[in-house]
């Protein structure tokens, strides 16, 4: 990241995109204290809060790094514990003392300061009128609606870790699915095999959600419809070749999968989550989830998801107590992408041994959920 300056460099620089961090930074406070722009300083005043402008470098590193909303790939090193509620303020603190909050919520800062400049009409942000911030600074809300059928096969399969096993879910940012729902599948695989897990993904608009469980939405629509919004949106860098095989690959074998094992939707995990992530460098990268709940998508002895055609819980249907459950504590992931003999960083280390984490190997959301809730089921 380059030291901060004011907006009136923005095109002589060629800066590209905003990204909010957290971290103190005194020449940014000062610059804020004298600009006359009441709705950003409003924003960002808080002692913990700086803007960093991100360069063209850095911008093609971002294109590197991220396919925007093409499948994804992620295999890494994750080792998960449980934080007690009394702990997570000094655990918060100390990670964010190394790393900078990541926030993840795309579609809510993409293009933030190309709308603000293009609203001005001289190519200048004066501001961010009009644009909607998340409302928690360092944290966001977390969705993630998980498939499986009335059997719980999915969920069978990987308490045996059995080959391959796979968990689907449908995950979104925020209060309510209104932007991108992304699809993702985990598989499983032991680590004895010289293999490592994979979370792949894939982004579709909400409404195209229930078409694609039905099979209704194939990948010949997908595709057309990929290939018309980047022909609208010129802004956008066209989808490859690859990356469209990458997709469809993708696409097609979780489509597959909930048709053949007649998957719907089960069980969602809600929580507020806290990332920290340097900006394109996922070598270490931690995350905090807290308030974390679960609950069951098909309400007892009322018509399921399914029936009514809907993806999640119809947010009218009154939550029965047994169709909710409440974590006690908060859940840290610490996920390393080192090259091979690289250690992890002291910091690292002595926050682990620190006394505040308790290591889970291997704690699921998804599994805890199901055992709570669906005993029988997932006893059988």
């Amino acid at each position: 990241m380059r030291v901060f300056r004011p907006p009136r460099t923005f095109h002589r620089l060629g800066l590209t995109r905003l990204t909010i961090v957290i971290r103190s930074t005194r020449p940014f406070l000062v610059w804020l204290r004298k600009t006359r722009q009441p709705a950003l300083h409003a924003v960002l005043t808080s002692p913990l809060c700086y803007v960093a402008w991100a360069s063209k470098k850095e911008a093609a590193l971002k294109k590197k790094a991220s396919e925007r909303d093409g499948a994804q790939d992620f295999v890494r090193t994750t080792r998960k514990y449980w934080v007690s509620p009394e702990d997570v303020s000094g655990v918060k603190q100390n990670i964010a003392q190394h790393l900078p909050v990541f926030l993840v919520e795309r579609e809510r800062v993409k293009g933030l300061v190309e709308a603000a400049a293009g609203e001005s009409g001289d190519g200048v942000a004066p501001g961010f009128a009009g644009l909607t911030l998340p409302s928690h600074a360092d944290s966001q809300m977390t969705n993630s609606v998980y498939l499986d059928n009335v059997h719980l096969e999915l969920y069978h399969a990987r308490l045996k870790k059995a080959p391959r096993a796979i968990a689907i879910r449908l995950r979104w940012y925020g209060p309510a699915p209104t932007g991108s729902v992304y699809v993702e599948r985990k598989t499983h695989r032991e680590s004895w095999t010289g293999e490592e897990s994979v979370k792949e993904r894939f982004a579709l608009p909400a409404a195209y959600i229930v078409p694609y469980l039905q099979c209704k939405h194939t990948w010949e629509k997908e595709e057309s419809r990929l290939r018309a919004q980047h022909a609208k949106n010129d802004r956008e860098r066209p989808t490859s070749g690859a990356e469209l095989k990458k997709i469809k690959t993708l696409f097609t074998e979780v489509q597959r999968a909930i048709e053949s094992k007649q998957l719907q939707p089960t069980l969602r995990t809600v929580y507020m989550r806290t990332a920290f992530q340097v900006p394109y460098d996922a070598s270490v990268r931690c995350s905090l989830d807290t308030s974390l709940a679960m609950l069951v998508e098909n309400p007892a002895g009322g018509p399921s998801c399914t029936a009514l055609e809907r993806w999640y819980r119809d947010p009218s249907v009154p939550l029965h107590r047994t169709e909710v459950t409440r974590f006690p504590h908060a859940v840290l992931e610490i996920k390393l992408a080192l090259g091979e003999g690289v250690a992890a960083p002291d910091w690292v280390n002595e926050l682990v041994a620190s006394g505040a984490l308790t290591e889970v190997h291997k704690f699921s959301k998804f599994m805890h959920g199901c055992a709570v809730l669906f005993p029988d089921t997932a006893q059988e």
